[in-house]
């Protein structure tokens, strides 16, 4: 008796997350880059706009989401210790968009904490995800002698961080050391540890000079509660033929000016020795 194999197909979805500091992929953008509640302030906005050249269905939600020292974000099974989850205090519409190429929308937020909401920092992150099209997972695929086919279609997500700041909130950061340091190509590179502490999330922009002359920056660097540090390998171009190891190094850490107690570090070190930490700049 012959044995006939039905054509099975079994569509498979991998969810890829996106935080970036200008979160931007393909066909979708979404700034600004992070969403703060602090003072009086009771609503804020995003906008979402599709920079494809088709039309994009994406859902809104807010999740909770952890960074781990290394600055990599991770899906969180509740809140970290020490840490608050904002979702349940904060309400958005609208919850879905679908954009023609080149149109954007706005999606308001509002707070409505309780007044009895102990003082601290509260987070979630708004997830801004596209939704496949059903024409696109029901399309012919090829199956194997089997019969049996697989469907892989990557589900991607851009997501920025929603922070709620009650009471009076303050923080510092500072970098306990540095050192040049060769990436695997033989490029130089600058490695170095920012610590965070206080009951608030820092967030800022990194320069590295040698002589007094920037050579590398790095923008929005965040190290957000309950994380205590996060370590960066800044890459470094160098026309010199001087070694860096030949020159004075300074590493400048800088929350806006702008931010009530913005917090700053600073690291100077010789290439070829060791440094000095400071919170001056």
């Amino acid at each position: 008796m012959a044995c006939i194999l039905n054509r099975t197909r079994i569509p498979f979805i991998i969810f890829t997350l996106i935080v970036l500091a200008r979160p931007a992929w393909a066909q979708l953008s979404v700034s600004p880059t992070i969403i703060r509640f602090s003072g009086t302030e009771l609503t804020q906005a995003v906008t979402v706009e599709n920079t494809g050249p088709t039309e994009q269905t994406s859902r809104i939600t807010l999740v909770n989401f952890q960074m781990l020292p290394g600055g990599r974000i991770v899906l969180g099974d509740g809140p970290a210790e020490n840490g608050r989850f904002a979702g349940s205090l904060v309400r958005f519409s609208p919850r879905q968009l679908t954009l023609r190429p080149g149109e954007s929308q706005i999606v308001r937020f509002q707070m409505h904490a309780p007044g009895h909401l102990p003082d601290g920092e509260y987070q979630a992150y708004i997830l801004v995800q596209e939704i496949p099209e059903i024409d696109a997972l029901d399309a012919p695929t090829s199956s194997g002698n089997d019969g049996l086919a697989v469907d892989l279609r990557a589900v991607f997500g851009v997501a920025i961080p929603l922070i709620i700041e009650k009471g009076d909130l303050s923080a510092t950061a500072s970098i306990p050391s540095a050192r040049i340091e060769p990436l695997p190509d033989g490029r130089p590179a600058v490695a170095l540890r920012i610590e965070r502490s206080g009951d608030r999330s820092v967030r800022g922009d990194v320069s590295i000079l040698a002589d007094g002359t920037e050579i590398a920056t790095v923008a929005n660097v965040a190290i957000y509660v309950p994380t205590a540090y996060r370590d960066l390998v800044v890459p470094i171009t160098w026309p010199s033929k001087l070694s860096l190891t030949d020159h004075q190094i300074e590493i400048r850490f800088r929350e806006p000016q702008e931010r009530p107690g913005a917090a700053t570090a600073v690291f100077r070190f010789h290439g070829s020795g060791d440094g000095v930490a400071s919170t001056e700049p």
